[in-house]
């Protein structure tokens, strides 16, 4: 093969004397020419190894690591794979391809060949995906991974040592006391020994789907065998974890000495583990990966998604996002799935009187309804639920959403994207043209999409959002900010539902309490008469020693549909509209939690944090 210096002149993707200057750092820095010129932005990683790889090695091609046999392991040993930067990525029995990374000569394919007794395919591939692929099929046998990244072994637990991976980051509870120290400060940092013995059992119990490229109404797993490497082991028990508490979040946060995963467990942050900071990358690019995401970006956000497949048969999808930070990238997978959809709207907890409210719009077949309160606050399931309900073979329903969180069968679902100028606004043009009987868009942002909404529900259609403001009345006077008309509020508006989402006290755990006077400053006469019996969880294991299990929504319901509230509506600002619709019956957020303290169905506490006060 010519010189790579020579290839790059030829072809004129640099000039001489940009050559001389990548020589001289190269030289410098000891490192490959190409990478030089990669790092100096003169030449794409991709146009580096299309040049290079000619003639013996075939055009840049991508390939999932995760998906490697680990018997490949016997045909070249990770001496000879760290040795000649590469990785045997599939036998036929007769050929064997294998990616390699840098420039590919006979002598290596020739080497490869007799060691293995087959043809050598070779084909080349980015530095990052070949490091990514060493460390998931050689695991700590290796040393260093080819692109001069290390694959340290940890000192510390035997076992765990000798697999790669050492557990011993994780801190264990000091004594009997200790333990529950321990999960009052830390959250839940499981037991050498217990994750162990999780990870064993992972590979049984989940494996990663992927949608099949030519139909989506397909999928297949990437298998995993038995002696897959620890670092699959690892995410996998870390999901299998997570999901066991019910965390609707993973948030995996390198930190300077070590890496700390945390979930969320009923909008509470916990921590699920602490690892050493050798293994933050690799789990790192495994999640990537997973989410086909390019491991290589490390300088950007990225966002994806991936599902896997669990033992009992059942299917779970999350949310990936990646952040750079100080010290490796932030990953935060949200866990979705249609499990948390109510059966019926009746499920989502409503009183009789707000039940009334919401089945009497769903009726109707035009309008517009608002779901509103912060992030995290449950707006996206409620809305669902209603959709649900709705979701009959008379009826084209169209959603418009980013990203779609929940599959549902026989509606239309359009991702928005924002980088291709496929807006809200545009999805819902488009929708108009798509004879809708009812139109669901994930969030009203501008002014803009605002109007089309309103427009929308007072030609015929029923359209469902979401807004983020504190109540439900002053839904109306931050739509009026953005700019739309109050007539055309007062028109199509029919209904606007603030939510909260609060924690459920434990019933196993459950204790009666008092207020203490410093508790009592400041609460209404009513609201203390709400309050003559409160109650605590005390903790046990069927919280893991929380005191709460699971959350429920707590509404503000708010119905424009008598002419005092359109007029309201029109000419009034927030306190004129609250106070019409308390009138008419609507009881705040504040008074609902109370009331489900009082009931004991959450804390005097939960109830203050969601409480707004009225």
């Amino acid at each position: 093969m010519a010189k790579l210096e020579q290839v790059l002149v030829e072809e004129k993707v640099l000039t001489a004397e940009q050559v001389q200057q990548c020589r001289d750092l190269k030289a410098q820095h000891s490192l490959p020419l190409g990478m030089v010129a990669v790092w100096q932005g003169m030449i794409s990683e991709r146009q580096l190894l299309d040049l290079v790889g000619r003639p013996l090695a075939e055009p840049i091609e991508d390939f999932v690591p995760e998906g490697i046999p680990a018997s490949l392991t016997q045909l070249i040993a990770a001496e000879t794979a760290q040795k000649l930067s590469c990785v045997p990525v599939y036998d036929s029995g007769q050929e064997l391809r294998v990616a390699f990374a840098n420039e590919v000569d006979e002598l290596q394919i020739e080497k490869l060949a007799e060691l293995t007794g087959r043809k050598i395919l070779p084909f080349l591939t980015t530095p990052e995906t070949l490091a990514a692929a060493y460390a998931l099929l050689y695991g700590a046998q290796g040393g260093a991974v080819p692109g001069g990244q290390e694959s340290s072994t940890p000192e510390g637990d035997g076992e765990m040592a000798a697999e790669g991976i050492d557990l011993a980051g994780g801190e264990k509870p000091e004594g009997e006391g200790g333990e529950a120290a321990a999960a009052q400060d830390d959250g839940e940092v499981p037991d050498i020994e217990d994750f162990k013995e999780l990870m064993t059992g992972a590979l049984d119990e989940v494996r990663v789907v992927q949608e099949q490229k030519e139909s989506s109404s397909n999928a297949y797993g990437i298998e995993i065998e038995a002696n897959s490497p620890p670092i699959i082991k690892l995410v996998n028990g870390m999901l299998i974890k997570a999901l066991n508490l019910r965390a609707s979040d993973i948030h995996i946060e390198p930190q300077e000495t070590g890496l700390r995963v945390r979930v969320r467990v009923d909008g509470e942050m916990h921590i699920l583990m602490k690892l050493p900071k050798e293994v933050s990358c690799k789990i790192v690019s495994r999640v990537k990966l997973m989410a086909e995401l390019n491991i290589t970006e490390k300088r950007n956000p990225q966002d994806g998604r991936f599902k896997v497949q669990l033992g009992g048969g059942g299917m779970v999808e999350f949310r990936v996002n990646c952040l750079p930070s100080a010290f490796g990238e932030k990953i935060v997978m949200r866990v979705l799935g249609g499990n948390k959809l109510k059966g019926d709207v009746a499920g989502l907890g409503f009183s009789s009187r707000d039940l009334d409210c919401v089945l009497a719009m769903l009726k109707c077949p035009w309008g517009l309804a608002l779901v509103t309160g912060p992030t995290g606050s449950g707006k996206t399931t409620t809305l669902y639920t209603m959709l649900k309900s709705l979701n009959t073979p008379n009826r084209n329903i169209l959603t418009a959403e980013d990203p779609i969180e929940y599959n549902l069968a026989g509606i239309t679902q359009t991702p928005i994207n924002a980088a291709v100028g496929f807006t809200f606004e545009k999805a819902l043009r488009a929708f108009l043209r798509q004879d809708p009987d009812v139109i669901l868009v994930g969030e009203v942002r501008d002014k803009e999409t605002a109007e089309i909404c309103a427009k929308a529900a007072m030609t015929g259609h029923l359209v469902l959002s979401t807004l983020h403001t504190n109540d439900a009345a002053s839904t109306v006077m931050r739509l009026k900010d953005i700019g739309v008309d109050p007539f055309l509020l007062g028109a199509s508006l029919k209904l606007v539902i603030a939510q909260r989402l609060v924690r459920l006290l434990c019933p196993a755990c459950k204790v009666p309490t008092k207020l203490a006077d410093a508790d009592k400053v400041g609460l209404k006469p009513e609201e203390l008469a709400l309050l003559t019996q409160v109650f605590r969880g005390r903790g046990c294991p069927e919280c893991n020693n929380i005191g709460y299990k699971g959350r429920r929504p707590v509404f503000e319901v708010m119905p424009i549909t008598t002419a005092k509230m359109k007029a309201a509506v029109m000419e009034g600002g927030t306190a004129i509209i609250e106070t019409m619709a308390k009138e008419e019956g609507m009881q705040s957020i504040r008074h609902c939690a109370m009331t489900l303290a009082g009931q004991g169905v959450t804390s005097f506490q939960e109830a203050l944090k969601v409480g707004v006060v009225a």
